[in-house]
């Protein structure tokens, strides 16, 4: 996923004269960027496989909170009001309808090294989201992700050849991998093109609204029966995203 969708992104910086220069400094941004998110990525999947899931998930959709703080304490964004208690609401209402408040209840007081591992995650994509936003201001929205991707593929490929295995996908699945990247990528062009253009304190709070569509399919596709704290969840993460869009 990460290889063909840094090979579109290539192919669109270059097309369009946006490659960022190849310097100390944007190597070591791709190098860092790419290591957390690969990180990241495997201690998010490790987590939901050693769960609880009921826990693990909305622990991990917290992400957003440390953006924000991160935002506002070194890029010094001024949140007004309405504005703050709009991102609460969405950031509580994507941990609600990330879970079943009952199951929780049953795992409570069983602390895990799935919970401890959401809990790192939480924090390190909070952080790559803060990254992602202030390289888009430097660099462009483009060049960023091409940075982003070159950093997370040179690693994914080293990685997977120091343990002699294979980084190509199984030919069956490769549609539908090329098809995540590319949806992938255009998720982070969208993010980091909204941090040049606002506080990347609400853009980061919008985006991580995305479990609303697994939500969604999961009720209508699959039918799915969902708990009656992940109704209000929805609720409350659509009023927290319409008071940040009317909120000055």
């Amino acid at each position: 996923m990460q290889a063909s969708s840094f090979v579109l992104v290539a192919l669109a910086a270059a097309t369009l004269g946006q490659v960022p220069p190849l310097t100390l400094e944007s190597i070591a941004i791709a190098l860092g960027m790419g290591a957390l998110g690969a990180v990241m990525l495997a201690a998010l999947y490790r987590a939901l496989a050693l769960g609880p899931i009921a826990i693990v998930s909305p622990v991990v959709a917290a992400n957003a909170a440390v953006t924000v703080v991160l935002a506002v304490t070194l890029l010094g964004e001024r949140l007004s009001t309405a504005q703050l208690g709009g991102i609460a609401a969405t950031i509580a209402g994507i941990a609600l309808a990330s879970t079943d408040l009952r199951v929780v209840r049953e795992t409570l007081g069983r602390p895990s090294l799935g919970v401890r591992l959401a809990l790192l995650t939480m924090v390190g994509f909070g952080v790559l989201g803060f990254l992602l936003a202030t390289v888009s201001r430097s660099y462009g929205t483009l060049p960023m992700v091409l940075l982003l991707r070159a950093g997370t593929t040179a690693l994914l490929v080293a990685f997977a050849a120091a343990r002699g295995a294979s980084a190509l996908a199984p030919r069956v699945a490769l549609g539908a991998i090329v098809l995540i990247g590319v949806l992938d990528t255009g998720g982070n062009l969208a993010y980091g093109y909204g941090a040049t253009l606002g506080y990347a304190s609400i853009v980061a709070t919008a985006s991580s609204a995305y479990p609303l569509i697994p939500f969604i399919l999961g009720v209508t596709v699959l039918r799915e029966r969902i708990a009656p704290n992940q109704v209000a969840g929805v609720a409350l993460l659509l009023a927290g995203l319409l008071i940040l869009g009317l909120a000055r």
